[in-house]
């Protein structure tokens, strides 16, 4: 990312599981088509942001919002002079603290607003992150209260107001049993996953299952399920006082070397460093 293109200023929250991004484009800027864990809301300031989310497209423009859910392959092009404000929210600390989140189909997107009751939830929405921006960016010794407060108060607005009523949910081409099949994993990363019997869950072959992975992520569903269990494993580490055998036995690694082993190579670090890197942030 080169300086004149964007200018962007980040912040993480200190339990780590919220990313406040503020980014202004110098000149026209795409990103590549990529994905996360996390969800996320953007919401544009000014100028005009088209988002391509899987196969759809979509104009954003000055004071529009969107929801990104968890595991969406998306890309951001920004045209010169826009200025855009990107939350993201850890699917881990979701899954703790909001289990029910992920069975909801939400539905945030303010190009595909039809009613005056949702494009009023909508501003208010937009209110409210606003009012988290101020909060996330400021140096106040309990802010960190505020954030917390501003997130559940977000999270409360969208799944009061957004469960999937909009008719860009029948606009994806996000395959059903693609997030069925994520929503089973992480549910149930503790186990022993097998993926026959996630195919006959769904009624579908392995090699299916096995082709959406590939075509979607560029990955096995066994390698989602190790970057699952990882950021659960990290949520532990920053979180509790485990040892890394009790924190390998409760993310679903068979031994605490292959949790290591799996651990360095996606953090390039060991458990331990990290630990003494980050303890006290959580």
């Amino acid at each position: 990312m080169k300086e004149n293109e964007l200018r962007t200023y980040q912040k993480i929250s200190q339990n780590k599981s919220f990313v406040m991004t503020d980014t202004e484009s110098i000149q026209e800027y795409s990103e590549q088509l990529h994905w996360h864990t996390s969800i996320e809301f953007l919401y544009v300031y000014q100028g005009t942001l088209n988002l391509q989310l899987d196969l759809q497209t979509y104009a954003l423009k000055t004071a529009n919002i969107v929801f990104i859910d968890s595991a969406r392959n998306h890309a951001l092009n920004y045209a010169p002079n826009t200025r855009v404000l990107s939350l993201k929210i850890s699917a881990i600390w979701l899954h703790y603290i909001i289990p029910e989140f992920f069975k909801e189909d939400l539905v945030l997107c303010t190009p595909t607003i039809t009613t005056i009751e949702e494009r009023e939830a909508a501003e208010d929405f937009c209110r409210t992150l606003l009012l988290l921006k101020d909060t996330f960016f400021s140096d106040e010794i309990y802010a960190d209260i505020g954030i917390n407060g501003y997130i559940f108060s977000l999270l409360y607005k969208l799944m009061s107001n957004f469960r999937g009523k909009s008719s860009i949910a029948s606009q994806y081409k996000y395959d059903s049993r693609l997030k069925q099949t994520i929503q089973y994993l992480h549910t149930h990363y503790k186990e022993e996953v097998y993926l026959q019997d996630i195919a006959d869950m769904l009624y579908v072959s392995p090699q299916y299952i096995s082709r959406l992975f590939h075509n979607y992520y560029s990955m096995t569903y066994k390698q989602y399920l190790t970057k699952i269990r990882l950021e659960h494993a990290v949520y532990e580490i920053l979180h509790t006082d485990d040892n890394f055998l009790e924190i390998a036995m409760n993310c679903g690694f068979s031994s605490q070397h292959s949790f290591i082993d799996a651990f360095k190579k996606c953090y390039h670090m060991t458990p331990s460093k990290y630990k003494e890197e980050n303890w006290g942030r959580g």
